[in-house]
């Protein structure tokens, strides 16, 4: 299976697994490297921000067993980290809420390292490393949803607290062990026994250079696992009743929002949850509903409309019918796309009336609403947006940055006004993407679309937001099926499948959301077949063109910086005086 429309770009392969009466089945299709490996239903993908349900999961097994309070503030629990203050105010912050992604605290986005660099500690990660900012407040706490994977790396820090335990020892204790996921691992780096399994990544059409990247984020985005095993997480879930309704409750700030996983009411009132991934070389999707559980991964970053077609294909197949899952990161997006469509336009170089220079610049690109302001003699200071063309410092509150484009800059501080004039534009990067629309197509379940397909003009204006077409919402488009993914260059990809008829995983009781039942199964059985399926016209498998290459990955990425969804606005009514 090729990934992409040239015939020199690498090959990457497929792994999906779901549940079955007797057991999980498994199918593999494609190469895990570049060098040809064959793809099976026993390597292992970077789960991305998949990890964020099995951290969550942690959390409410801890909570279930008296060891944690989800409504307690986390600086009552940390001893080794505190949330650090807010000028003179100490907010108080709850992992429930953490887990929510509703309190109002920082992305901590970052790339991940590579393979011959150190990885950064759980401590050096909350405090901010060279290539991700600290973990601090950023909105207050418990008012409105935005998503946060530094949230995730307090909620690690708490449960290795507890534990006593490091993060990855602590999660094989309370998760991976009891689950039966053998084939996972939270440790970074990836332990030598686990190399040769490995599926190696590919981003932006080209091989990870040394096959991946480590995760430093643990508790956000560092699960190395099996989406075998991700089922077999998904069965856990519903197998331990304290913690499914604990974990599966909708959040009072956003009922779409469980205790760590999106939640979505489908076709006829069936009842899904689930969560995403993306990271630089790999691509995942877990969704479960009380009877069914389907996990697909790859180790290709732009396969995510391959996955989400697959998911209805085995949904509909296999399971109670396709569905549209909740996607609040979706939704994020399309505010992010809006939010950094005014920053490039305040690049450049500003004179002051003095004649002294300052300098804007956007060192995230589109990927993030943010822009360093660099002032003579200083080193540059994040700018974050509060409105069309307004921006502040964070933890200045008394100093605003105006930009009137195409000309001025207006620096406001204590009531009075800076004016700058633009002194001329800086050069731009050669390789900085201009993001195209549609990109919020390319994530399942998303139902605002950016249509039209046209990039973004010099003046920053993007396509219109509109539902999306009648086939795609299912009229007319059949999806494709594990068994239609073909080689693009005429030759078969192996099928490559299996049921894996495991005593630790049964077929669920309707009866009961969170009841499982156990059930006699026999040895697994493994075998290769020819793949089957038909062609699209062409010989082609069909594939959504390629959006913005470099920029839309990022863009994507599970892990945001701050500031991406502060445009909210949350009304609280007066009730009348306090008694």
């Amino acid at each position: 299976m090729t990934g992409g429309s040239g015939p020199d770009r690498p090959e990457f392969g497929l792994s999906a697994a779901f549940t079955v009466p007797s057991g999980i089945r498994a199918e593999a299709y494609g190469t895990a490297s570049a060098d040809g490996t064959p793809l099976t239903p026993d390597s292992v993908f970077q789960a991305g921000s998949v990890s964020k349900a099995v951290t969550a999961y942690a959390a409410h097994r801890l909570a279930a067993g008296g060891r944690l309070d989800l409504d307690a503030d986390v600086n009552e629990v940390l001893t080794s980290w505190r949330l650090p203050r807010v000028g003179e105010w100490q907010p108080a912050v709850t992992v429930r809420d953490l887990l929510a992604h509703v309190a109002g605290v920082s992305g901590s986005w970052g790339q991940g390292t590579a393979r011959d660099e150190p990885v950064p500690g759980l401590l050096d990660v909350l405090a901010g490393t060279a290539s991700a900012t600290p973990v601090v407040m950023d909105a207050l706490p418990g008012l409105a949803w935005a998503y946060s994977g530094g949230g995730y790396q307090i909620v690690a820090q708490v449960i290795g607290e507890l534990t006593g335990l490091a993060f990855a020892d602590a999660m094989a204790e309370l998760v991976l062990g009891p689950a039966g996921m053998t084939a996972s691992t939270f440790r970074q780096p990836l332990p030598d026994s686990m190399e040769p399994v490995a599926a190696r990544g590919h981003h932006d059409g080209e091989p990870v250079p040394g096959g991946w990247r480590n995760q430093p984020d643990l508790g956000a985005v560092g699960l190395w696992t099996t989406p075998s095993d991700l089922v077999r997480f998904a069965r856990a879930v519903h197998a331990d009743e304290a913690v499914c309704h604990s974990m599966l409750r909708g959040h009072p700030v956003e009922p779409r929002m469980g205790g760590g996983v999106f939640l979505t009411v489908g076709d006829r009132g069936v009842r899904w949850w689930s969560h995403t991934g993306l990271v630089t070389g790999y691509t995942s999707l877990l969704a479960s509903t009380d009877s069914f559980s389907v996990a697909i991964m790859s180790n290709d970053d732009h396969a995510e409309d391959l996955i989400a077609k697959v998911f209805r294909q085995i949904a509909a197949d296999h399971g109670p019918g396709p569905a549209g899952l909740t996607n609040l990161f979706g939704e994020s997006i399309r505010r992010w796309i809006e939010k950094t469509a005014d920053q490039d336009r305040a690049v450049g170089r500003y004179v002051l009336p003095w004649g002294a220079e300052v300098q804007v610049t956007a060192p995230m690109g589109q990927h993030a609403p943010e822009l360093h302001l660099t002032l003579p003699g200083q080193r540059p200071v994040r700018l974050l947006p509060v409105a069309p063309h307004e921006w502040r410092v964070p933890g200045m509150a008394g100093t605003d940055i105006t930009f009137d484009p195409p000309d001025d800059m207006r620096i406001t501080q204590y009531g009075q006004h800076l004016e700058a004039r633009r002194a001329g534009e800086l050069p731009r990067r050669p390789d900085r993407p201009v993001l195209a629309a549609g990109v919020v197509d390319h994530l399942p379940g998303n139902e605002a679309r950016l249509l039209g397909g046209k990039k973004r003009d010099h003046r920053g204006r993007i396509g219109r937001l509109a539902d999306p077409p009648e086939a795609e919402r299912g009229a007319g488009l059949r999806p494709l099926a594990l068994g239609q993914v073909r080689e693009r260059a005429g030759g078969r990809a192996a099928r490559r499948h299996r049921v894996d008829r495991d005593p630790a995983v049964g077929e669920l009781d309707r009866g009961h959301p969170c009841d499982l039942v156990e059930k006699g199964l026999r040895p697994r059985v493994e075998r290769d077949a020819r793949q089957r399926g038909t062609r699209h016209a062409g010989g082609d498998v069909h594939h959504p063109p390629a959006v913005s290459e470099r920029g839309r990955r990022r863009l994507h990425h599970q892990e945001r910086p701050a500031g991406v969804d502060r445009d909210q606005t949350v009304e609280i009514r007066h009730r009348g005086p306090l008694q």
